[in-house]
C-alpha cells in the first residue's frame, strides 16, 4: 500500500484514530464510496491504464462502520485499488493533499482496507506487479489436486473443479475480497467447517467464477446441498457462466442423489436464471405434461371469472415429490415454476389471459390471506415430533435439522405446559468476529394458528438478536405469508426511529410538492447508506429486508396517500424498471438489443448505450416493447398490492394502540 503527498508531520497511526487539537471546524468526513476506486486487472500492463475495468462494489461505506461510513482527517483524498484477477492480491495507491485531525480523529486507512482485502493487500506496487509472474499459475496449482467435474454442456475450453477439505481455506481466503465487494449482504463462509465445498469455473488456467455450497444433514440419512454464494468475475459476466455453474450444481445434486438443492436468499437476478433453468428441466418430464393437461383444458374451455368458488391450479403432491426426487428441486422452487409452466402451456396466451390472471390472483390472495389455501393445507400435513437432545418438529417441504450440530437453537412457545409452536435458529459465524442468526424453521401447531403466536415468536427472535448484538437476523427462504408478517413487524420497528423519519422527510416533501411524471430524469427514492447501516446495527434488519420495507415507509408517510398516488406509483414503477432492466434503463441512451450469440438466446442479452443521450438508430420492435411494458405494469401492480396489504395492517395496529 503506497501513500503520496502526505504531510511530513502526519503519518497514518497504528491505532484506529489519532486525535489532535487546534482544528477550527469539525471535520465532515468523506464518503468512502466517493474517494475509493477499485480496478480489476489481469496483467501488469493494465495497472494505471485508463482502460482498466472498474468494478462497482456494493457499498464501501460499510467497511468504515466505526466512522459512520466516512473517512476523517484528509483533504483531497484519493484511493485507487488494483485487484489482480490472476492471484487476487491487491495494492492500494493512496494520495491526499494534507492530513489533520478536524475533531473526528484521523482514519487509519491501512487497517480499514485490510478489513476488505486482509492478507491479500501487498505493501508496495513493485511487489504487486511481481505477483503477475510469481503467482501466474496460482489457479492451476489449486485445480491440480481438485476433483474435475465432467459436464457436456460446458463450453469446450471451460472446466469445473470441486475443491474440498483444507484446500477450501487457502482458495477462499483469496476470494473473500470479491465476496465482500460484490455480493450484497454476504458473509464470508467459515472455512474451518468441512461441510463447505467450493466449485470453481476455469478457462485456460484463469478463474471465471465460483460457488460455495454447504452440505446439510437431512434426517435420517440423507443430505441437502445449499448454495450459499455464487459469483462470476465481473469481466466475465453476461457470458452464460453463471448458468453453467448452476447447471453443474444441478448435475452434482442428481448424480449424488442428495435430497434437494436450495439457494440461500437468492437475489432476483439469480432467482430468475434459476427458474429459467428449472422450468426447462421440468418440461422434459412427461409426468409434468400429464399433470398440466387437465388444468390447461379447464383454463381453455371455462370462464373462471364466473365461478362461485375460486379455482386454483394446485400441483398434485405426487408430481411435486417426483420432481424433487428426479431433479432435486424443492417444493418452494417447484411452486415458483408451476405457474410459469401453466403459462407456457396456454398457447396463444393472449386468448386465455383473463383466466390465467384469475388463477394467479386467487393464488396471491390465498398466500396473503391464507383462506382455505391448498398450499397451506398441505404445508402442515406431516407434523412429526423428534426427541433427541432437544426438540425438532419437521413439516412438509422442510428438512429436520441436524441436532448433533451445536449451532442450532430451538425456541419454543408454551402455554400451560402445552407447546404452541417453535422456531429453529442457526448461528453462523460472520467474518471476522461476529455472528448472524438465521431462522431455518418456524411452525405454530395447526390448532393454535391465526392467534398471533407466529408474530410473537418473530418478535422474540428480534429481541434476542438485538440483546445479543449479533450482526443481523435473516430467514431462510420465507414463504409469502411469513415474509408478510415479518415485513409488518419490521416496518413498525423502523417507524419508532427518528432517523428513519429524518431520512424520509426530503423524499416525502419532493413527492408532495413536485410532479414527477414531468421530470426528464427518473426519481428513485433510494435510502441513504447510513440509515441502512443504522437499522442493521440497531434492529438487526439486513439490507435486503430494509429495502422491502422502505417503499412501505414512504407510502405510510404520504397522508392522504390518494392525493399523492400518481407520484408514488411513479417511483415504484421506476424502481421496478431499474430492477428488471438495469439502473440506467430509464435513460434515452440505453437499449436492449438482440444480437447473434452462441449462448441460449433466452438467457443472454446485450446493452447498447449511446454517448451523452444522443439519438440512436436502433429500431425497437413495437410488439416486444408492448410486452415488456405490460409485464412491468403487472410487476408494479403486484408490488402495490403487497405495499397496501402491509400498510393497512400497520394502520389498523396504530389505530388500535
Amino acid at each position: 500500500m503506497g501513500t503520496k503527498n502526505q504531510s511530513s508531520t502526519d503519518s497514518i497511526s497504528d491505532n484506529k484514530k489519532r486525535r489532535r487539537i487546534g482544528f477550527s471546524e469539525i471535520d465532515a468526513g468523506i464518503d468512502a464510496n466517493e474517494c475509493i476506486k477499485i480496478y480489476l486487472v489481469s496483467s501488469k500492463e493494465e495497472v494505471d491504464s485508463p482502460d482498466s475495468f472498474q468494478i462497482e462494489p456494493v457499498d464501501l461505506n460499510h467497511f468504515f462502520e466505526e466512522e459512520d461510513g466516512k473517512i476523517y482527517g484528509y483533504q483531497g483524498l484519493k484511493i485507487t485499488v488494483w485487484l489482480s484477477s490472476i492471484s487476487f492480491h491487491a495494492y492500494a495507491d493512496i494520495s491526499f493533499q494534507s492530513s489533520l485531525d478536524g475533531g473526528k480523529g484521523i482514519t487509519d486507512l491501512k487497517s480499514s482496507l485490510q478489513n476488505i482485502f486482509a492478507l491479500n493487500l501487498v505493501e508496495t506496487k513493485d511487489d504487486f506487479l511481481q505477483t503477475f509472474s510469481t503467482e501466474s499459475h496460482y489457479v492451476k496449482s489449486i485445480v491440480s489436486s481438485a476433483e474435475v467435474l465432467q459436464n457436456k454442456e460446458l463450453p469446450i475450453d471451460v472446466e469445473v473443479f470441486r475443491v474440498r477439505g483444507n484446500a477450501v481455506g487457502d482458495l477462499y481466503s483469496r476470494l473473500v475480497p470479491l465476496v465482500l465487494l460484490l455480493v450484497d449482504g454476504s458473509n464470508p463462509i467459515d472455512v474451518t467447517d468441512p461441510s463447505w465445498d467450493i466449485y470453481i469455473l476455469v478457462r485456460g488456467g484463469r478463474l471465471l467464477g465460483f460457488a460455495a455450497v454447504y452440505r446439510f444433514h437431512r434426517y435420517p440419512d440423507s443430505t441437502r446441498l445449499r448454495l450459499g454464494q455464487i459469483l462470476i468475475i465481473p469481466t466475465e459476466q453476461r457470458k452464460g457462466y453463471g448458468r453453467n455453474l448452476l447447471e453443474v450444481l444441478n448435475n452434482v445434486a442428481v448424480a449424488e442423489n442428495v435430497y434437494d438443492l436450495t439457494i440461500e436468499e437468492p437475489i432476483d437476478s439469480l432467482q430468475h436464471v434459476r427458474t429459467c433453468i428449472d422450468v426447462q428441466r421440468m418440461l422434459v418430464l412427461d409426468s409434468i405434461h400429464h399433470a398440466l393437461d387437465p388444468i390447461v383444458s379447464k383454463l381453455k374451455h371455462e370462464n373462471l371469472s364466473k365461478k362461485s368458488e375460486p379455482f386454483r391450479c394446485v400441483a398434485p403432491a405426487t408430481i411435486i415429490d417426483e420432481v424433487r426426487k428426479r431433479l432435486k428441486i424443492n417444493k418452494r422452487q417447484f411452486l415458483q415454476c408451476w405457474e410459469i409452466l401453466i403459462y407456457l402451456s396456454l398457447d396463444p396466451i393472449e386468448k386465455y389471459m383473463d383466466n390465467y390472471m384469475t388463477i394467479v390472483s386467487n393464488r396471491v390472495k390465498a398466500d396473503v390471506l391464507g383462506k382455505e389455501s391448498e398450499v397451506f393445507a398441505t404445508e402442515f400435513h406431516a407434523l412429526r415430533p423428534y426427541l433427541f437432545c432437544g426438540i425438532d418438529l419437521g413439516f412438509s417441504g422442510s428438512n429436520p435439522i441436524d441436532v448433533t450440530d451445536p449451532s442450532w437453537d430451538i425456541y419454543i412457545l408454551v402455554r400451560g405446559g402445552r407447546l404452541l409452536g417453535f422456531a429453529a435458529v442457526y448461528r453462523f459465524h460472520r467474518y471476522p468476529d461476529s455472528t448472524r442468526l438465521r431462522l431455518g424453521q418456524i411452525l405454530i401447531i395447526p390448532t393454535e394458528q391465526r392467534k398471533g403466536y407466529g408474530r410473537n415468536l418473530l418478535e422474540v427472535l428480534n429481541n434476542v438478536a438485538v440483546a445479543e448484538n449479533v450482526y443481523d437476523l435473516t430467514i431462510e427462504e420465507p414463504i409469502d405469508s411469513l415474509q408478510h408478517v415479518r415485513t409488518c413487524i419490521d416496518v413498525q420497528r423502523m417507524l419508532v426511529l427518528d432517523s428513519i423519519h429524518h431520512a424520509l422527510d426530503p423524499i416525502v416533501s419532493k413527492l408532495k410538492h413536485e410532479n414527477l411524471s414531468k421530470k426528464s430524469e427518473p426519481f428513485r427514492c433510494v435510502p441513504p447508506a447510513t440509515i441502512i447501516d443504522e437499522v442493521r446495527k440497531r434492529l438487526k434488519i439486513n439490507k435486503r429486508q430494509f429495502l422491502q420495507c422502505w417503499e412501505i415507509l414512504i407510502y405510510l408517510s404520504l397522508d392522504p396517500i390518494e392525493k399523492y398516488m400518481d407520484n408514488y406509483m411513479t417511483i415504484v414503477s421506476n424502481r421496478v424498471k431499474a430492477d428488471v432492466l438495469g439502473k440506467e434503463s430509464e435513460g434515452a441512451g440505453k437499449r436492449l438489443i438482440d444480437i447473434p450469440t452462441e449462448f441460449d438466446s433466452d438467457m443472454s442479452f446485450s446493452m447498447f448505450k449511446s454517448e451523452g443521450g444522443e439519438a440512436t438508430s436502433i429500431e425497437k420492435d413495437d410488439n416486444q416493447q408492448g410486452n415488456i411494458e405490460e409485464q412491468l405494469r403487472q410487476l408494479v401492480d403486484e408490488r402495490m398490492k403487497e405495499i397496501k396489504s402491509v400498510a393497512e395492517k400497520i394502520t389498523v395496529t396504530k389505530g388500535a394502540s
